[in-house]
């Protein structure tokens, strides 16, 4: 099985399972429960070679396991094309579905918020956590981006205090590495309070704007002080 595609919409989370064959099944659910991995309410619809749709079943759950989908108290229904009298739907306390799937295959379709457009990030945050995806990654890195020019001026304001200071006193380079050495704890705060604020142990806001707000403080006092000096 090749070419398996899993997206999520406003409409809820869908999977196409691609077979060797030629055959295609989608499955579409509006909830995936994790750590669980599993869809709340699932229909699935199986396509033959010629894209036509040969039967679906609707289950109020289904859970992924490896190597399988197993549906829980679910209706079979067979679409006949040319049938005058269709058989009614089988119901199935336990039905299982063949996946080449993995949930780590899943995770890493999601893995990286840096993959999507900054104008598209609150809708794909509310929409992953509508479906059961964990948001907070996504919304992090959008209060990070809407930080980063509060973090540019920041750094500006520290490189004008080194600016002014060296070329007037002896020993300046010790402002050059001390200056390099903000720079460093500057980038490895910001890592350390996004980690906290996905984990959702800081506020994401306050994560994500203290290493900006902390920088332009650092670096307005500085830039007073030296020159004052």
């Amino acid at each position: 099985m090749t070419d398996n595609t899993v997206s999520i919409c406003r409409s809820g989370f869908w999977l196409r399972q691609n077979r060797d064959d030629g055959r295609v099944t989608i499955l579409h659910a509006v909830t995936l429960k994790i750590p669980e991995w599993t869809l709340y309410p699932v229909t699935a619809f199986f396509f033959n070679r010629d894209n036509t749709l040969t039967h679906r079943i609707d289950s109020e759950r289904a859970k992924l396991r490896k190597g399988e989908w197993i549906f829980y108290n679910a209706w079979s229904n067979v679409l006949e094309q040319n049938a005058a009298d269709p058989a009614p739907p089988s119901f199935y306390a336990e039905l299982k579905l063949p996946t080449p799937i993995t949930t780590r295959d899943i995770q890493n379709r999601f893995a990286s918020p840096r993959t999507i457009a900054f104008w598209n990030l609150p809708d794909h945050a509310k929409i992953m956590a509508d479906t059961g995806f964990e948001s907070n990654p996504l919304w992090a890195h959008f209060y990070t981006l809407l930080a980063e020019p509060v973090l540019n001026l920041s750094l500006v304001f520290l490189a004008g205090a080194l600016a002014l200071r060296a070329p007037r006193q002896q020993r300046g380079w010790w402002l050059v590495i001390g200056t390099v050495c903000v720079g460093f704890v500057v980038f490895f705060l910001g890592d350390f309070l996004e980690a906290l604020g996905v984990s959702e142990r800081l506020p994401i806001m306050v994560a994500a704007f203290a290493p900006a707000t902390i920088s332009l403080l650092m670096g307005l006092t500085a830039l007073l002080y030296l020159e004052d000096g």
